[in-house]
This record gives C-alpha cells, structure tokens and sequence, in this order.
C-alpha cells in the first residue's frame, strides 16, 4: 500500500485534497472510488511532507501550492528547492471555506468573549475582516494548520479556531459560523509529488509544466528569459520570486507554463531555460485540475 504525507492532522484541506487526488486515481495502487487505497500519514509542514518523499519514507506528498486569494504558499515553494529530486505528477483545486469553532456551544453564542482565534496564517487573510467585524476581541494566534487550530480549542489554548467544517465533527466542537471567506469563491490549488525517477505524468493536451531558475545577475537577464519562452509560443500561468538568502537583492523565479514536457514548443523553452540561466529545476510536467 502506498503511503502519502500531507499537512496534518486529520481534518485540513490538505488532507480534503488528497482525497479528492486519490478518488481521481492519482496514486499508484489506490482504490479509484475508494478513501482506503493509501495510508495517509500527516506531518507537521510542507518541508516535512516532501522531506518524507526524498528520504524514501513516503511515496507521495500531498502540499498546497497556490492561493486565489494570498497568492503562492511560500512553504511549498521553498521546500522544493530543498528536494530538488522531486517531480509534481498531479493538481487538485478546492473551493475554500472556513467554520469558526468553538468548545461549546455556550461560547459559541457569546461572541464578545472571545479573546482567542487560531488558524494557519494564509487562512486568517481570508477571514480577517470577518473575524474584524464579529469578533472584535479575538487575537489572532497562528497554527500550523486548519487543522492543529482545531485540536488547540480542545486543548483549551485558544477559544476559537478557523477551519474546515469537518473538524467540528473530528474534534466534537460547536460551530459558530460556516462558509466563513472574506472573498468569495476562494480556492486552493494543491499539488501531488513524487520521486523523479517515477516516469513524467502522460501528456493530456490540458497541462502545465513547473520550472525554478536562476537568471544571472546582469541587466535584462530576467527579461531575455521571458522573450525566449513567449518566442517559442509558449504562455505563463504564473511566475513567483522567492530570494536565494545568499544576499539582498538575489532571487530565483518559479514558473509554471501551459502545456507539456513533451509538447515541442515547450520543450524548446526549457532548453533555452538550461542555455541562458545559471541553474535550471524541472518541477514535472502534470494535468491541471478540472
């Protein structure tokens, strides 16, 4: 049986995604309509779900990559570059809501009093206002996960936590509001890894292919890189700076493209990727969620 790290505990969208790859029959030897076909370990980061896959402790991971409404996870971002023997083979988007959870439904009817909410820092940017306008004594105290915010109402460390709603039957807490989201149809895109050894996912005509570069550090760089890829025809989905922390002032760049590896004008590109940058990551080419 095939073993799958995600962002845990039970109860988080990371996990919700993983289910929902694991329906569509990502995971090799998973049941296709079945939630048993896999062992899903949960961990307490992104880094640690992809360092899991690199050790050779787990198949696959499960992280979330994107944000419609902060943008890129960060986490994830930078845990790739840390496990550069890893390749993207599948996405998942969720529609994203949230619960505000409390111990019992006493506290849940006495919103002034609450002092305390905890959540994943991405989340409370997608409910800061909600959380502003009805609970104006709630400070808010960054969790790990949707999930760990849970578990911190039944430890009694927080008085409200931010996630999703089936953490209040998880965890047997009352829910105070739901289908909390300051922008409405939120969504998450999270992504599926595997060792790169694996075979690249096939080519479906609907696809998108990761790239992490370095340019050098000369004027234009950045931009001759961009003109190379839109002369072969090929178009960006998205591209993220993150620094080096070798220096200010010194960044790599995250890119996904539409298409695939094996599309010719593609494969054009991220040859002339390897020519002209100082160092190029292949993130995989997968099909984009429907």
């Amino acid at each position: 049986m095939s073993t799958v790290a995600y962002l845990g505990p039970a109860g988080t969208f990371t996990e919700a995604a993983l289910h929902k790859l694991q329906r569509a029959g990502a995971f090799a030897g998973a049941e296709h309509d079945a939630e048993t076909g896999v062992t899903a370990v949960p961990v307490a980061s992104p880094g640690e779900a992809l360092r899991r896959v690199s050790a050779g402790e787990a198949d696959y991971a499960v992280v979330a990559a994107e944000s419609s409404v902060e943008g890129a996870v960060t986490a994830t971002h930078d845990a790739l570059v840390e496990n550069p023997r890893l390749q993207i083979f599948a996405e998942a988007t969720l529609d994203i809501q949230f619960s505000i959870l409390t111990g019992t439904e006493e506290i849940a009817a006495k919103p002034h009093a609450i002092t305390s909410i905890a959540t994943h820092p991405v989340a409370y940017q997608q409910i800061r206002t909600w959380v502003d306008n009805h609970l104006p004594n709630a400070e808010f105290i960054p969790a790990p996960s949707n999930g760990e915010a849970a578990r911190m109402v039944v430890q009694g460390r927080v008085d409200a936590a931010a996630a999703p709603d089936n953490a209040a039957d998880l965890h047997g807490l009352a829910r105070m509001a739901q289908g909390v989201a300051d922008v409405s149809g939120a969504q998450t895109r999270f992504i599926a890894l595997t060792a790169a050894q694996r075979s690249v996912a096939p080519r479906t005509g609907n696809d998108r292919t990761g790239i992490i570069f370095h340019v050098h550090n000369e004027p234009g760089a950045l931009a001759g890189v961009l003109q190379e890829i839109a002369g072969h025809g090929v178009d960006l989905s998205r591209i993220e700076s993150r620094p080096t922390r070798t220096g200010l002032g010194t960044y790599r760049f995250h890119l996904d493209m539409h298409g695939h590896i094996d599309d010719a004008p593609v494969a054009a590109a991220v040859a002339a990727l390897e020519r002209r940058c100082e160092k190029v990551q292949f993130l995989g080419s997968w099909p984009k969620a429907r």
